[in-house]
């Protein structure tokens, strides 16, 4: 079984660990109006792409700017950006989980998230697109900003899995990556020099 596998399997079976707690969640019910596939599946598998290169210095401080615009924040110099990105599409293993289990599966991955960066000299964000499934969790947390529609139509212009992100580093070196369980494939690239 690949890593992947192995670590999302392991956050399903904590968060299945945790859902015996009593904690109190708002009624939470995600958006659907489409038919979504939850299952590990060919289509799913094929959902996941992964775009890699490097932009010079010119088009880094541009992005940098207009990231800084849509995320309402500054970004610190020499930090690696790690920006993961919420919306909805057809491919959605997460949506498998209860209510319940999604809240503290999100929970649980802005954690993994904050861990990785802190370790890796990285600022990390949280984005999710207007019609997100779970908008309404999105919008009770802290951690994520509301798409203007910049990440949907200029970043994250693929919308076959409802999971994605993109780290761009310092030097230039990108990786933009649909498809949900990512942060072993977050890890590997923020170590790799």
């Amino acid at each position: 079984m690949n890593n992947n596998l192995k670590i999302f399997f392991l956050i399903l079976l904590i968060n299945t660990l945790f859902s015996c707690a009593t904690n109190k969640i708002k009624n939470i019910k995600p958006i659907i109006d489409i038919e979504v596939n939850t299952k590990l599946n060919p289509e799913l598998i094929q959902s996941r792409k992964s775009f890699s290169g490097k932009i010079n210095n010119y088009q880094y401080n541009e992005l940098k700017t207009k990231l800084e615009k849509e995320l309402n924040t500054k970004i610190p110099e020499r930090k690696i950006i790690l920006v993961n990105y919420r919306q909805k599409a057809r491919n959605c293993i997460s949506l498998s989980l209860s209510s319940r289990n999604f809240s503290k599966f999100t929970n649980r991955i802005v954690q993994i998230s904050s861990r990785i960066s802190a370790d890796n000299n990285t600022s990390d964000y949280f984005v999710y697109e207007g019609n997100a499934f779970y908008k309404n969790l999105y919008q009770e947390k802290q951690n994520f900003k509301l798409d203007s529609g910049f990440f949907y139509n200029n970043i994250f212009t693929l919308h076959e899995t409802c999971d994605a992100f993109i780290i761009i580093k310092p030097n230039g070196d990108f990786l933009k990556y649909y498809g949900g369980d990512y942060f072993s494939i977050v890890r590997t690239f923020l170590e790799k020099e």
